[in-house]
């Protein structure tokens, strides 16, 4: 059992959310049902563990600290985006397009904070914020803007990865375990609020279609 898996299972029991683990087979599956009648998810658990790179700057003291190692030099949400990879397949073989699925974050580097922020898991699930702008001033002042939209590298699209209801970071805050839920906009099997209403969990969600608009995450309770 991994760590994220580990303390996933502590959390569960600290929210009082009923939690299964799945027996592994000759078929790969997702981790857990939790919840329980009419209101279970399919969840699988991953986490971020330190590559080489990861590990020469782990091993650095502070006075060898700099810019390059201050500030995460990757694309946004490009680990973000590999964990959905990884995840999919499982997550549809025990959903069978029936029970809604998650998919928990565990960031086990503890290096920098925006390697799966709430901006990077967006920009993951639906692209870069792209726009285009031309030469002519704006009557406001500065660039004019033609146009804008979500760009490259999403995973999460009106026919792409449905199944996905929604991504979690497990964090740990003061020392208690808290989830964030960012909702997929695009879920055929949304997940509702009561699948996890526990004061250890918030809910965020997009007020837009992010195929035609920027838009921000929104903590909700409904």
């Amino acid at each position: 059992m991994t760590e994220s898996e580990e303390l996933f299972e502590i959390f569960c029991r600290e929210a009082a959310i009923p939690i299964e683990r799945v027996q592994s087979g000759h078929q790969k599956t997702a981790d857990y049902f939790i919840g329980q009648d009419d209101r279970r998810l399919v969840v699988e658990v991953k986490q971020f563990d330190p590559n080489s790179r990861d590990r020469i700057i782990l091993n650095k003291s502070p006075e060898e600290f700099g810019e390059q190692e201050a500030f995460y030099d990757g694309m946004p949400g490009d680990r973000v985006r590999l964990k959905i990879n990884k995840s999919m397949t499982q997550l549809k073989s025990l959903s069978k397009g029936v029970i809604p699925t998650l998919l928990v974050l565990f960031d086990n580097v503890n290096l920098w904070p925006e390697m799966c922020d709430p901006s990077a898991i967006k920009v993951a699930m639906y692209g870069v914020e792209t726009i285009l702008i031309t030469n002519e001033e704006s009557p406001n002042g500065g660039a004019r803007i033609v146009d804008r939209w979500h760009g490259s590298h999403r995973k999460a699209t009106s026919s792409t990865n449905t199944t996905l209801g929604g991504i979690a970071p497990l964090l740990i805050e003061d020392g208690r375990l808290h989830l964030k839920v960012f909702h997929n906009y695009f879920a055929a099997l949304p997940i509702l609020h009561d699948h996890l209403m526990s004061q250890m969990v918030t809910h965020y969600q997009l007020m837009q279609n992010p195929e035609v608009a920027f838009t921000e995450w929104i903590q909700f309770n409904a």
